[in-house]
C-alpha cells in the first residue's frame, strides 16, 4: 500500500512533497529500530523492533491525516481487514499477535485523526 501511494503521487497532478525535519526524524528513528531489528537474535525482540520501526514510518501519515483530515475509507477497511485475522491467530503470544495489535491500533489513531473534527461537532 505504500508503494501504491508513493506510485500515485507521481500521478496525481495536485500532490506534492515537502519533507520536513520532523519527517527525517522519524525516518531516523524508523532506520535505527530496523537495523536493531536486523542485529536482533531473538524473533520477539525483532517483531517488537518491526512494529516500532513501522510506528516511527507511520507518524507523519497520523500528523497529516490530523493537520488536514481527507477521507478515512482506506483506514476503514485497513482496520476491518486487521480485525478479520484475529481469529487466525493460533496462539496469543508476541510472536504471533503483537503486530497484529500494532496495526488495529495505528489505524485506529489514523482514524480518529481523520474523523476528530467530525467527532467534535456532534
Amino acid at each position: 500500500m505504500p508503494l501504491c501511494v508513493f506510485l500515485m503521487s507521481f500521478i496525481n497532478p495536485r500532490s506534492y512533497w515537502k519533507l520536513t525535519k520532523f519527517d527525517f526524524l522519524c525516518g531516523a528513528c524508523t532506520l535505527l529500530a530496523l537495523l536493531a531489528w536486523g542485529f536482533a537474535d531473538s524473533p520477539r525482540t525483532a517483531i517488537l523492533l518491526a512494529a516500532i520501526g513501522d510506528g516511527f514510518a507511520s507518524l507523519p501519515t497520523l500528523r497529516k491525516a490530523w493537520r488536514f483530515p481527507e477521507t478515512g475509507i482506506t483506514y476503514v477497511l485497513a482496520t476491518v481487514a486487521v480485525i478479520i485475522t484475529l481469529p487466525a491467530i493460533p496462539v496469543w503470544n508476541i510472536e504471533n499477535s503483537a503486530f497484529t495489535i500494532y496495526l488495529i491500533i495505528s489505524n485506529v489513531a489514523l482514524l480518529f485523526a481523520v474523523y476528530h473534527k467530525r467527532l467534535r461537532l456532534r
